[in-house]
């Protein structure tokens, strides 16, 4: 579906991407995270041919992008940030003259279609200029889905929607992704994460993570924090979880009338399976097991602030 292979962009002496490379496969739903000035929005201009690469070169359905942006881009749908509507339109002759553009055949039925979902009844006959944010935003991404196109760009597309009008977005692009591919941008994580399968993290202009949410969180863990739950038998199991060793590290060991509560954080290079046997090699009766890893927010932080030192 998309092959992005070793793409710079330069502005200048400014190195906006540098050796940039993934690739998506057909019916993925992909979150693009980056903060301010990472190279995010300059990939996703690449991606939607309104810039070119410096070097190396991207492949949408099978086809050069700089060849056949035309093409390309007629079976793409790409919501931007900020939205180019045209205020002297009414939203149903803005849906009317989008569909026209990417040659819809049921022109009305696509267009009611997506006036129902995104509930643009009451104002189709309004002007564009006369709408609030959110009645914009929502007209911007209808157009972008018209059609149901093959691959779906999203930029910050929840801008200026309602808690509610945000939760009946992403029930929409979940049934939407059975049909389409899609490349979700934002700097709300929680959405990212509600939505993505798999993430990719740019800084700098480099990617700095790409895989999916919960390997991100256990590849980018020096040490993984567990609590566990134990029959306390005897004195026993105690001096077992504080004797020194290189599987973890005790945090704390809270005792009960039957069962010892204790913390504790694996070594770098051990893995739960290493505690795990451990714990079956000294015959401990183990009665819960809870990894404790770490939030998607901090491992962004730490990966962005990482590439700044």
């Amino acid at each position: 579906m998309i092959n992005v292979e070793k793409v710079t962009k330069m502005y200048g002496p400014f190195t906006a991407l540098f050796n940039v490379s993934f690739r998506v496969e057909e019916g993925e739903v992909l979150g693009i995270l980056g903060p301010n000035g990472a190279g995010k929005s300059t990939l996703i201009k690449i991606l939607t041919s309104f810039h070119y690469p410096s070097k190396g070169n991207v492949k949408i359905f099978g086809k050069d992008i700089v060849e056949h942006s035309k093409e390309i881009l007629q079976q793409i749908g790409y919501v931007p940030e900020k939205l180019a509507l045209y205020p002297e339109l009414s939203v149903k002759e803005y849906l009317k003259f989008i569909s026209e553009i990417k040659g819809v055949k049921k022109l009305k039925k696509e267009i009611d279609k997506v006036v129902s979902i995104f509930k643009l009844k009451e104002v189709e006959d309004k002007l564009i200029s006369q709408l609030s944010k959110g009645f914009k935003q929502r007209v911007g991404i209808a157009g972008a889905l018209i059609n149901n196109p093959k691959l779906v760009i999203l930029d910050e597309p929840t801008n200026g929607l309602d808690p509610n009008q945000i939760i009946e977005f992403k029930e929409f692009l979940r049934e939407l992704a059975k049909e389409s591919t899609i490349l979700f941008s934002s700097h709300i994580l929680s959405e990212v994460e509600s939505i993505c399968k798999r993430i990719i993290i740019v800084n700098n202009g480099v990617i700095v993570a790409d895989d999916t949410k919960e390997n991100i969180i256990k590849n980018k863990l020096k040490e993984i924090e567990i609590e566990l739950i134990v029959l306390k038998k005897s004195e026993n199991e105690k001096k077992i979880f504080n004797n020194k060793n290189d599987i973890f590290t005790l945090i704390k060991l809270e005792e009960h009338e039957k069962d010892l509560n204790i913390s504790l954080k694996i070594s770098q290079g051990k893995t739960e399976e290493d505690l795990f046997s451990y714990i079956v090699k000294n015959n401990i009766i183990l009665k819960a097991m809870i990894p404790k890893h770490e939030s998607l927010e901090k491992i962004f932080s730490k990966l962005t602030k990482e590439r700044e030192k």
